[in-house]
């Protein structure tokens, strides 16, 4: 379990790196203030788990604190639909699994 969460922090260390490194204008300019990540599911779960391994490599590569606002409920829909109604600024991200916010929108 050790191996596989080390594994785990590599991989979203490496890629949340990679997301600051992509270019140079980019990472000049944003973020210049914290940033929001609306988690579609309740606290303690996996999604949450990972957003805040995510946001805390965020902070050490960028600088700008990353917070986590858990809005869970519907099946990530109260979530989901909080990030789609967000300023589209760059400054809140979302973060939900894939197969219920496939699945809520045809329901």
């Amino acid at each position: 379990m050790q191996t596989r969460r080390r594994f785990l922090e590599l991989a979203i260390g490496t890629t949340a790196i990679g997301l600051s490194r992509s270019s140079p204008a980019f990472s000049q300019t944003w973020p210049e203030r914290p940033v929001k990540v609306i988690v579609a599911f309740a606290p303690g779960g996996n999604s949450d788990s990972i957003a805040r391994i995510v946001c805390q490599r965020l902070n050490k590569a960028l600088g700008e604190p990353f917070y986590i606002e858990n809005r869970g409920g519907n099946g990530g829909a109260i979530g989901g639909e909080a990030a789609a109604r967000a300023a589209p600024d760059g400054y809140t991200l979302f973060m939900a699994v894939s197969s219920p916010m496939a699945v809520t929108p045809a329901i």
